[in-house]
């Protein structure tokens, strides 16, 4: 993306052909529309409109998938919100649907940019730290499995998880000053 607002013009459609496959697989999986489905379809192009539009608003000393997926996350619930007008003459149980699956991107987007905002800010910190905690919060072993499989106390576990997590906090709020 770096290369396409600088004008590479190759780079670009690279890049436009490679999101538009993670779209697609992405709302495919999450949503079970079929490959052939017009509503797919739509909702591919709008993100890839929507991210031509938005692409001098990319930041390029930033990480480009929570952008993206910003983006992906917003267009998919407006196509979708477009799809239930349509359809909610034909079906009680459809708007339910619809607002679930809305829950579930949020949430998917949200999870899929707190695992690559930490991933990223866990790169600043030592990796004895970065193992603890992502055994601890994100493979969600209890303490108890940490220190056996680190061959440590659970009250050094507890302390590297701590201080971790200020270490990420510290780097967190230097990237949000930025």
């Amino acid at each position: 993306m770096a290369k396409a607002v600088k004008g590479d013009k190759k780079s670009y459609q690279v890049l436009l052909s490679e999101l538009a496959n993670v779209i697609e697989a992405y709302l495919h999986r999450k949503f079970s529309l079929d490959f052939k489905s017009n509503l797919l379809d739509d909702c591919i192009q709008d993100v890839l409109i929507a991210l031509h539009e938005a692409r001098h608003t990319y930041d390029p000393t930033r990480p480009f998938r929570p952008w993206f997926f910003s983006i992906v996350k917003y267009k998919s619930i407006d196509a979708l919100r477009k799809y239930k007008t349509h359809q909610a003459r034909n079906s009680d149980t459809f708007e339910e649907t619809i607002s679930d699956q809305e829950d579930d991107l949020n949430t998917d987007i949200n999870q899929c940019e707190a695992k690559m905002t930490f991933s990223a800010l866990a790169k600043s910190i030592p990796d004895i730290y970065r193992e603890t905690i992502a055994m601890a919060k994100i493979e969600g072993l209890s303490i108890a499995e940490v220190a056996k499989r680190m061959d440590t106390t659970e009250s050094a576990v507890k302390v590297r998880i701590h201080r971790g997590l200020q270490k990420i906090k510290k780097a967190w709020q230097n990237e949000s000053k930025r």
